[in-house]
């Protein structure tokens, strides 16, 4: 891709950017809503910077993430443990809360929020097998993967990233999605319709966890 279909993807694309200075922390957020894609992608975002509440709970909304860490990576924190995601990572559904920790540094991380038909056409796998799962986009997507996060890493501004994220996932659009093949557990629609609720289970006083949309622009955030 030319750098001037860059800019005329990123000219087809509104993206806002924002800019956060707080006793939270020092970022900049640039969110993009390709209307084109609109029933596939929520939304794109790319964050740069550091937080000082380094957990964040997130809880079951009924989309899936595909995350490209463009600098040091997140952790995924469990009851007994934790673990660094990998470089380009996929999560799947959630029916149930989820810690993630950043680093305690700046760093840069890019999300993509997919809906179901939207990971279908792009992972081409069906929803249960990802289910309450982080797992490494390489064994899904093999080399496409590590493509994407090179594009990203070499891209001069965040627009330019956005654009290329936005050119990709376009190539995959014209694949025909049904709820049986997305869904066939009916797990989605389940979240949906709210029959799943999210089990609040709080860690232990000692591990500090930013409330639920304090950091309102951070990562895992809507």
């Amino acid at each position: 891709m030319k750098a001037h279909d860059h800019a005329a993807v990123a000219a087809s694309v509104v993206i806002h950017r924002g800019v956060i200075e707080s006793d939270l922390g020092s970022w900049t957020y640039h969110k993009a809503h390709p209307h084109h894609l609109a029933g596939l992608v929520e939304f794109i975002w790319l964050f740069d910077g550091w937080m000082t509440c380094l957990r964040e709970r997130t809880f079951p909304n009924g989309l899936l993430e595909i995350i490209v860490h463009l600098g040091d990576r997140y952790r995924v924190v469990e009851e007994r443990d934790s673990w660094v995601c990998p470089s380009t990572c996929v999560t799947g559904l959630q029916l149930g809360h989820l810690v993630v920790e950043a680093p305690s540094h700046q760093t840069k991380v890019l999300g993509i929020r997919l809906t179901p038909a939207g990971a279908y056409a792009i992972l081409a796998r069906p929803l249960h097998e990802l289910t309450r799962l982080t797992v490494d986009l390489q064994d899904l997507a093999g080399r496409a993967a590590t493509e994407l996060a090179d594009r990203c890493h070499t891209s001069m501004t965040s627009e330019q990233c956005l654009a290329i994220v936005v050119h990709r996932l376009r190539r995959n659009r014209g694949k025909q999605v049904t709820v049986e093949a997305v869904d066939p557990r009916g797990e989605w629609q389940r979240v949906h319709r709210g029959a799943i609720s999210p089990s609040v289970v709080y860690m232990s006083s000692t591990s500090a966890v930013c409330p639920t949309g304090s950091s309102a622009q951070s990562p895992g955030t809507g």
